[in-house]
């Protein structure tokens, strides 16, 4: 009886009846229909695309700002002499 369970594994390891049996079939298909990660994956993208226009925005801000600190010291260096 052994011999024959054994037989019985061997074959089911090369056939594709095993994956149903033993559910791995049933797995692989939920594995091929989920979109779950796709929609964590937009809202990734999207947080990205956020974080990209703030970093832009910001760079811009210090910028402008470091230029008009710039003229307001020249104005204050040119004023005292």
């Amino acid at each position: 009886m052994q011999a024959a369970d054994e037989n019985l594994s061997a074959a089911c390891f090369f056939k594709s009846t095993c994956l149903r049996t033993h559910g791995y079939w049933r797995m692989f298909k939920r594995f091929l229909t989920d979109d779950s990660g796709a929609t964590a994956i937009e809202y990734a993208l999207i947080a990205g695309l956020i974080f990209l226009a703030i970093v832009s925005a910001i760079h811009y801000y210090v910028e402008s700002a470091e230029a008009l600190f710039t003229k307001i010291g020249d104005a204050i260096t040119e004023a005292l002499t």
